[in-house]
């Protein structure tokens, strides 16, 4: 759990500096903020979440991936807000495989990876224009493991 919280805190507090560094590209502000603060609320809630019981239930790990799936569809959400396939931000999907490649067996990772790389690709295609460095480098990392 520590990972994953110390994952989702840096993430929200790269999306909140992010529209203060200078030399960025356009940024939708509503949607920008609304996902933020989206973030912002299950991090609190996850933090309070009883996860001692869940995973002692059997329902820790359903609410694990229930968790990871949110993250990376908010870190799209981001991306897509902030330049799409040229967002820097792409690279806060590496904090949730971070998360995902320490607490999950295998083929759960597998499963998470191809979600965040299609979440990615789905991105490139619904904000238009060309791929920027979030793609290219997911293009050498598949093609040259």
């Amino acid at each position: 759990m520590r990972i994953g919280l110390l994952a989702t805190t840096f993430a929200i507090a790269a999306l909140l500096l992010f529209p203060l560094l200078p030399g960025h590209g356009r940024v939708d502000a509503v949607p920008y903020w609304l996902l933020a603060a989206g973030a912002s609320v299950g991090a609190a809630a996850v933090a309070v979440m009883p996860w001692g019981r869940l995973l002692d239930s059997g329902l820790g790990m359903t609410f694990l991936y229930g968790w990871s799936v949110l993250d990376i569809a908010l870190i799209a959400g981001v991306v897509a807000a902030t330049g799409g396939g040229r967002s820097p931000l792409f690279l806060l999907y590496g904090l949730t495989t971070l998360f995902f490649v320490m607490s999950y067996p295998r083929r759960g990772q597998v499963a998470l990876l191809c979600f965040t790389y299609a979440c990615h690709l789905a991105v490139i295609r619904f904000t238009g224009g060309p791929p920027g460095t979030g793609s290219r480098f997911y293009r050498v990392r598949l093609v040259n493991p």
